[in-house]
């Protein structure tokens, strides 16, 4: 997780180089789901995606667009 870490940090600027929405949510969707598969493993397979969420919001917590790339990392 550690090696994923430090190899993901620069995706945000990286992204900003290219403009391919769709094909950077099917991937992104794929390390998303290896993720959830390894924390199905640290947890015996109780538990969900929603455990790994950095902060868990409510709608009405959520920034508006303009405001996120504000949210800490």
């Amino acid at each position: 997780m550690l090696a994923l870490y430090c190899h993901t940090r620069p995706i945000g600027m990286l992204a900003g180089q290219e403009q391919s929405a769709e094909e950077y949510r099917l991937i992104a969707r794929s390390v998303i789901h290896h993720i959830y598969e390894g924390w199905q493993q640290q947890i015996g397979g109780r538990g969900s995606i929603d455990d790994l969420l950095l902060v868990p919001r409510t709608p009405a917590m959520a920034p508006p667009d303009g405001d996120r790339a504000r949210i800490p990392h």
